[in-house]
């Protein structure tokens, strides 16, 4: 996944909101506007190739207010659909809020 073609899709506002995305970017009171910051300042950390509907990776960014973002991207149908979006905590990831931790 090339984080420059998803940052081109946001820019050609080429986005599906995934009703699960929005469902979360409520309850955790996450903009639109984060979400796009974060993808625009953000950096690929995981890939899923393999991922159910399409390809789809893991992006590490901050939000407007500078809190650690992560936003689950895809590419299909030439848009990039937004997947889910969430604060890391520390139970799931390690310090840096980009390792995973093992199970």
């Amino acid at each position: 996944m090339d984080i420059g073609e998803i940052r081109s899709f946001c820019r050609e506002q080429k986005i599906r909101w995934k009703a699960h995305a929005l469902e979360r970017m409520i309850m955790r009171g996450i903009a639109k506007a984060d979400v796009l910051y974060c993808i625009n300042c953000g950096k690929i950390i995981e890939d899923y190739p393999e991922a159910r509907a399409f390809p789809s990776c893991l992006i590490f960014g901050v939000d407007l207010e500078n809190r650690v973002l992560h936003v689950v991207a895809g590419i299909a149908d030439d848009m990039v659909h937004i997947i889910t979006v969430y604060y890391p905590d520390e139970e799931h990831f390690e310090s840096d809020l980009i390792t995973r931790k093992k199970r």
